[in-house]
C-alpha cells in the first residue's frame, strides 16, 4: 500500500538517507517486524515526522537480542510515540520513508489491494502524525474507486468512513450511493437492510443519507 502514499522531495538534504537509524515504539511497545525493529534512517524520520523530535528518547532496557545487537553496533536514535496509533498502519508509512532512502522492497512489504477499512487507518494515522495531506491523493483515490465502483459496502465499513472522515469528503457521497444502489438491487441480506437503517436511525445526525445530499427515496 506504501506506493498509495508520498512525502515531499528530500534529495538537497545532505546525509539524510545515510543518518543513524531511527527505532520506533508506540506507547512504550517496540514496533517490531519478523522479531526485529522498523527501521528507517532518522535524518529521513526527524525531517518529514516534525512531532518526532518531541518524542526522541534514551535507550530502553530489555531489548529483544536482535534489536539489542543492532543497538551495540552502531549509533541509533529511538522514538517512542505517544499516540495510540495502528501498528501496521504506522508500518507502511515507514516502508514508504524506507523506499524514499534507497532500501530494496522485499515482495511481502507491499499491500497492493487494501481494503477500506486498511485505507481509512491509515489516513488516521497520517493525519495524527500532521503529515502533508498532498501524500494522501493515490490512497483517497483508491479508497474512492473502492466505494464508487466496489461491492456493496458493509455497515462496520459505513462506521469507519462515517467517523473518521470530515463530512465534506466525497467519499462519503459515494458511500450513500453506494448504499443507495445496493439496496435497489437487493444486494443485502435482510438482515443486513435492518442494520444499516438502524444504524441510520441511531445515528445522532438523524439521516445519514439526507446529510450527505443523498437520501434513499
Amino acid at each position: 500500500m506504501s506506493y498509495l502514499i508520498d512525502f515531499p522531495p528530500s534529495n538537497s538534504l545532505p546525509g539524510i538517507r545515510s543518518s543513524p537509524p531511527a527505532i520506533f515504539a508506540i506507547q512504550n511497545k517496540l514496533l517490531l517486524e519478523n522479531r526485529t525493529s522498523v527501521t528507517v534512517p532518522s535524518g529521513l524520520a526527524l525531517h518529514h515526522f516534525k512531532k518526532m523530535k518531541e518524542w526522541v528518547v534514551p535507550a530502553p532496557s530489555n531489548l529483544p537480542p536482535p534489536v539489542q545487537l543492532l543497538a551495540q553496533s552502531r549509533s541509533v536514535v529511538w522514538i517512542n510515540i505517544p499516540l495510540a496509533l495502528p501498528e501496521q498502519s504506522l508500518k507502511i508509512i515507514l516502508f514508504r520513508l524506507k523506499q524514499l532512502s534507497g532500501h530494496p522492497c522485499a515482495g511481502n512489504d507491499l499491500i497492493l489491494n487494501p481494503n477500506i477499512g486498511a485505507s481509512v487507518s491509515l489516513i488516521r494515522t497520517w493525519r495524527l502524525l500532521e503529515l502533508p495531506p498532498e501524500g494522501l491523493r493515490g490512497i483517497k483515490m483508491r479508497m474512492w474507486s473502492l466505494v464508487s465502483m466496489g461491492p456493496p459496502i458493509t455497515l462496520s465499513e459505513m462506521q469507519a468512513l462515517w467517523t473518521s472522515l470530515p463530512r465534506n469528503f466525497p467519499v462519503l457521497v459515494e458511500m450513500a450511493n453506494n448504499v443507495m444502489r445496493s439496496l435497489i438491487e437487493g444486494l443485502y441480506l435482510l438482515a443486513e437492510n435492518v442494520a444499516i437503517f438502524s444504524w441510520i436511525c441511531e445515528n445522532q445526525e438523524k439521516d445519514l443519507l439526507r446529510e450527505i445530499k443523498t437520501p434513499i427515496r
